[in-house]
């Protein structure tokens, strides 16, 4: 993995593994990996893990990532600016893009890596977390994981996605987005996410965004009738977003 300097290009990818990771790169330098049919399945083993390597500008185009168990299903830490990540699944169908359930830490990770697309995929029944997370309306205090966490990261698209089953004895989020940027959702559904107080089906901490580069949720649904609210928005000092929620939405527990 010590690839610093280099560019290296994957197509046509179909990784199946147990235990090990399945696509990774750790050591600098470019990663992209093109085509329409590129899978990967997993059990134990992390899915995607791309940690302080710039996507290329070509993106990473997934049909698919499963995952089942134990570690996070994609982590994507300092991946860069430029290039997209994308899985497609297939047209429209709903987990088509696959299935990242069982996890004891995050479903999905991304930090400090921007232009995210990902449809057509399931995250379900994730635990998530060490108790001691406080998501509340003044600040984040412990190791608040979620199904899918976003940190410092523009340009996120989510489509046709289900968020199931995240919710247990310790303390969980649906969606965690802090200090994010133009983050869209498409059809989404967040239920049975968290099961206490201070747990959310969503939470955002520090919104950016305006005009071209402001969120838009449409045909969201979120059923979070056991935990704490269906939605937290956390706007510190400093911090000016604009989030446009539609009126098709269905919203539960809410604000």
């Amino acid at each position: 993995n010590n690839n610093s300097g280099t560019t290296i290009n994957f197509s046509n990818l179909d990784l199946d593994t147990s235990t090990n990771t399945a696509l990774t790169a750790t050591g600098g330098g470019t990663v992209t990996v093109t085509g329409a049919n590129n899978t990967i399945d997993t059990t134990t083993g992390i899915g995607v893990n791309i940690i302080n390597t710039n996507i290329g500008a070509a993106g990473i185009t997934l049909r698919s990532v499963n995952k089942n168990g134990a570690t996070p299903g994609i982590v994507l830490d300092n991946a860069g600016t430029t290039g997209f990540f994308t899985i497609t699944g297939t047209g429209s169908t709903n987990g088509s893009g696959g299935t990242i359930q069982n996890n004891n830490e995050n479903g999905i990770f991304v930090q400090s890596t921007n232009n995210i697309n990902i449809n057509n995929l399931n995250v379900i029944n994730g635990t998530d977390e060490t108790p001691g997370c406080t998501a509340g309306v003044a600040a984040v205090i412990g190791n608040c994981n979620a199904a899918i966490e976003f940190n410092n990261v523009t340009n996120i698209n989510m489509v046709n996605m289900t968020i199931d089953g995240n919710g247990d004895a310790s303390d969980e989020l649906g969606i965690f987005a802090q200090s994010v940027t133009d983050f869209d959702m498409l059809n989404v559904s967040v239920q049975n996410a968290s099961d206490e107080l201070n747990e959310h089906g969503i939470y955002v901490l520090n919104l950016s965004g305006t005009g071209a580069s402001s969120s838009n949720w449409e045909d969201l649904s979120v059923n979070n009738i056991v935990g704490d609210t269906a939605i937290l928005l956390v706007q510190n000092s400093g911090s000016t977003g604009e989030l446009l929620i539609d009126g098709n939405s269905l919203i539960s527990n809410a604000f």
